[in-house]
């Protein structure tokens, strides 16, 4: 699951680091496009009194007035025929329709941007650089506009100024001494034909005061607002787009991710309500596909062990139903009894009866015991022929009360290459039990063997009983199983040996077969690695075969 957030935040923060870049991107081409038009608005004023002005004079004096604004205010002026520029259908039908144009053009070897306006009545254009002229706009349009009211009469300034408004962004009026509001220094800089820069809006919006002819009359031009790189709106709409953009990104990264969490809350719901064959779909070998196998691994354990569950409810009933009813009939025939001498076998039945019920209540809980919790193993360096060594000593006695040749076949290797890796106390069980079930069913003769190569250890104990049909050997492990051979009490059992044997074979790694011995009965294998892995973890359920 920690892999699930880790693809997930770091899919996240990539989406946010190209979406930022992409928002810088966006904003900076925007802001490219819009300063273009901020220019060609803010300058539109100036170029057309310059067009205008340099349209209506003779070329001599168009070219030394160009050159004295050049000199006063460095811009750069000059002037192109069509056949001089390098101007799209756009640009120039713009400018044919008395409109500035930018466009970079080529100027003694480098490229500068440049904004162009038509000469007026003429095919001539006038090209300033853009940067040069909004350096000192305010400055430029005073001057211009002084120059052009010269040769008007003062009484006229106001309505002309009405008229060349239009082609302004910024505010270009004629105002009292009144309406101006100066103070003294401003006064006396202004009577001395200064030029007054007002900064009572802010540093960014500059208001220029000159005097004009006449009695206390004042030019003010502006405030000239800058440009402004962040304005709200585009800074809004781009984070709002943003936002969508990585909501988008999050729902698509989110979306898989849930919808599986979905199935597998289903899958859950579904187990609840005692649907136990469902299962949830693995579709991937991520996090949640390791879950979902997880989840199914679980599932599929729960319903074995209900299974089991019932299946031993069921087995245990009808192993408690045969003592149990010997129990009662015994019972019935003790009332029935004349004499002690009559009780007395009768009690004695009794006695092995309730042992045999204390044998099995003690074979169901060490087998719910094992099946259903894994013990804490401490694997040493096991001696296997002196475990088969113990066992033979301590089944020699039931052997030969049945008559039985209980033989143990040595291996011929050194001590230290007897020893393999193993559960000491679980391994004698294992032997016990596959001996004393021999013992039970050979006529005459049992045998066990161990061989280790290297590898693997391998135990095998077999008899000359009558054996186990092939079509049966897959049930010999099933709990309570008992066979159509077994089943009497002469021989006994519950079934439950074999299935313990299993899950401690299990334990270590191992696996456990049943097939037929050379001597005639039945033979069992035992065979597990001599190394176990480093980490204890328990083995898969190993259904026993040939």
């Amino acid at each position: 699951m920690t892999r699930i957030f880790i693809k997930l935040y770091g899919g996240i923060l990539t989406a946010f680091l190209v979406l930022f870049l992409i928002s810088y991107l966006v904003l900076f081409v925007v802001n490219q496009n819009r300063y273009l038009q901020y220019q060609k608005s803010v300058t539109q004023g100036v170029l057309t009194l310059m067009g205008d002005h340099l349209g209506s004079v003779s070329p001599g004096e168009r070219l030394n007035w160009l050159l004295e604004l050049n000199r006063r205010f460095e811009i750069d002026g000059k002037i192109y025929a069509q056949t001089d520029l390098n101007l799209g259908r756009r640009q120039l039908a713009r400018l044919i329709a008395g409109l500035p144009a930018s466009a970079t053009q080529a100027v003694e070897g480098q490229d500068k941007r440049l904004l162009f306006y038509r000469l007026k009545g003429r095919d001539l254009f006038l090209g300033l650089e853009s940067a040069a002229t909004l350096h000192d706009l305010p400055n430029l349009t005073r001057y211009l506009v002084m120059r052009h009211l010269d040769n008007i009469a003062p009484k006229a300034h106001q309505k002309e100024l009405q008229k060349i408004a239009k082609y302004f962004t910024y505010e270009i009026r004629v105002q009292s001494l009144s309406e101006v509001a100066l103070n003294k220094s401003q006064q006396a800089l202004l009577d001395a034909g200064g030029v007054v820069v007002d900064m009572r809006l802010g540093l960014d919006q500059p208001i220029l005061i000159s005097s004009l002819p006449g009695p206390h009359r004042y030019l003010l031009v502006g405030p000239l607002v800058g440009f402004n790189h962040y304005p709200f709106s585009v800074v809004v709409i781009i984070l709002c787009l943003d936002l969508a953009l990585l909501g988008l990104v999050a729902y698509i990264l989110v979306r898989p991710i849930e919808k599986r969490l979905a199935g597998l809350a289903r899958a859950a719901k579904q187990i609840k309500k005692g649907q136990l064959d469902v299962r949830a779909e693995v579709d991937s070998a991520d996090a949640i596909g390791f879950l979902a196998a997880a989840f199914n691994a679980m599932a599929e354990h729960i319903q074995m062990l209900l299974d089991m569950q019932n299946e031993m409810i069921r087995a245990v009933s009808h192993e408690l139903r045969t003592p149990v009813a010997r129990l009662r009939f015994s019972l019935q025939m003790i009332e029935d009894a004349q004499s002690d001498s009559e009780r007395l076998p009768l009690l004695g039945g009794m006695d092995d009866d309730m042992q045999q019920l204390d044998e099995l209540i003690d074979e169901i809980l060490t087998y719910a015991k094992l099946e259903h919790s894994t013990p804490e193993l401490e694997f040493t360096r096991v001696d296997i022929d002196g475990v088969m060594e113990r066992v033979l000593g301590e089944m020699s006695t039931a052997a030969k009360k049945n008559n039985i040749l209980l033989e143990h076949i040595p291996e011929s290797l050194p001590q230290q290459h007897r020893l393999v890796e193993g559960e000491e106390r679980y391994l004698h069980r294992v032997i016990q039990n596959f001996v004393g079930n021999a013992i039970r069913y050979a006529e005459s003769q049992v045998r066990m063997s161990f061989l280790i190569d290297g590898v693997s250890c391998k135990i095998v104990v077999e008899d000359d009983g009558p054996g186990i049909p092939e079509e049966e050997w897959a049930k010999v492990f099933t709990p309570f199983a008992r066979l159509d051979t077994s089943r009497n009490r002469s021989s006994g059992g519950y079934g439950l040996g074999l299935s313990i044997v299993q899950r401690i074979v299990n334990w270590h790694h191992g696996k456990v077969s049943v097939g037929r011995s050379p001597l005639g009965g039945a033979m069992f294998v035992v065979e597990w690695p001599i190394r176990q892995p480093d980490e204890f973890s328990v083995a898969p359920d190993y259904q026993g075969g040939a």
